[in-house]
């Protein structure tokens, strides 16, 4: 999305060290499916002029730990390539007792 957009310049953030330092070539990608995945995200990469990856934990950011866990119940269907979630926020309780 963000090439689409013609972003140059992007920080990633994401919450699983592993990947995290696999991508950023701290550690090792040993799992050869995953390589896959490792190559794929460095060619993307080059197409940023400046980026930086950075690790949130799973703790601090609730929002995106619960995008995630709603991510992977959803089936993956190749005729559904567009799933749209809808986030509500209340700023005010939306059941009152009665006096």
């Amino acid at each position: 999305v963000a090439l689409h957009l013609g972003v140059k310049s992007i920080n990633i953030f994401g919450d699983s060290q592993l990947v995290v330092n696999q991508v950023m070539g701290i550690y090792q990608c040993k799992n050869e499916e995953l390589q896959k995945y490792k190559h794929y995200v460095d060619s993307l990469l080059t197409l940023f002029t400046h980026y930086s990856i950075q690790t949130i934990p799973r703790s601090t950011n609730k929002f995106v730990d619960t995008m995630a866990c709603l991510a992977s119940q959803i089936p993956a269907s190749p005729t559904d390539s567009d799933i749209f979630v809808l986030v509500q926020q209340l700023f005010a309780p939306s059941y009152s007792a009665p006096d």
